[in-house]
């Protein structure tokens, strides 16, 4: 008995027209690049140093 490949394989876990968590990328930038302009107009002459030494939350 023969068998259809496909039908074995499954769907594919791409959506269409991109690539699988390519939302929460963006996302995750979003976040990062407000939470670095908050901490550089909170903090004018250290946001840099301040941004370097921390982990990202």
């Amino acid at each position: 008995m023969d068998c259809d490949a496909s039908a074995i394989e499954g769907p594919s876990v791409e959506g269409p027209g991109g690539d699988a968590g390519a939302s929460a990328r963006r996302e995750y930038e979003r976040r990062r690049g407000a939470r670095e302009q908050r901490i550089r107009e909170e903090h004018p002459k250290l946001g840099g140093l301040i941004l370097a030494l921390s982990d990202d939350p």
